[in-house]
């Protein structure tokens, strides 16, 4: 649990509590020993109160709870063995998370996007339910989606499984909100190497 101060220029009303003590002291002279230190002690209270205030001093309470969500690529440019392996490296991250501190999602995209599962369920799924076009990649509307479906408290990250290539939006600028929200992008790369190309622009045959 940690103290946070939102402003620091009002401490510097602090040089005027021996003032205002004194002037306190000569104005409750009429009084008796204890109610003239009753008052003086309540005074200061309320102003050290009034300061404290100012300073918009909160408290934060740190957590433990790790929400992680994997947005893995299903769009027509990944071919079916990459996906796989995407999937096989999800699986072993999860079964590295502690459960008792640790969430883990998976949410799928590709033209569309839709959350596979929010917490990982026992057992891992064999295959992906969920339905979405594949023919063109929205990596920016993945991850809007994904910053709404993690929890507000402790820390939370997305990893990004694709090959980069999106045809929709602009993924660069919601990874920079999501930062803005802080939450963390982690991205694993899918694709192949690729060697020269042959850009084929005409075939001649005899009839």
């Amino acid at each position: 649990m940690e103290f946070y101060i939102g402003q620091y220029w009002p401490l510097s009303l602090l040089v005027f509590f021996p003032f205002v003590v004194h002037l306190s002291r000569h104005s409750l002279t009429g009084l008796s020993s204890v109610r003239k230190w009753t008052s003086l002690v309540l005074r200061i209270l309320l102003l050290l109160l009034l300061v404290l205030a100012l300073c918009n001093i909160q408290m934060v309470q740190k957590s433990r709870l790790l929400s992680v969500l994997f947005l893995m690529d299903f769009s027509e440019s990944v071919p079916q063995r990459l996906q796989e392996q995407g999937l096989t490296f999800i699986r072993n991250c999860m079964d590295k998370m502690d459960p008792r501190h640790d969430r883990a999602g998976l949410l799928v995209f590709a033209k569309d996007s839709s959350f596979e599962f929010v917490e990982r369920p026992k057992g891992f799924p064999v295959s992906i339910q969920s339905q979405i076009e594949t023919n063109q990649t929205d990596i920016a509307k993945a991850i809007k989606l994904a910053v709404a479906g993690l929890p507000d408290i402790g820390q939370r990250r997305i990893v990004l499984l694709s090959d980069g290539n999106q045809t929709l939006g602009n993924g660069l600028e919601e990874a920079r909100q999501a930062r803005t929200h802080e939450i963390s992008i982690d991205v694993v790369p899918l694709s192949l190497k690729v060697g020269q190309e042959i850009i084929l622009e005409k075939v001649i045959a005899p009839g």
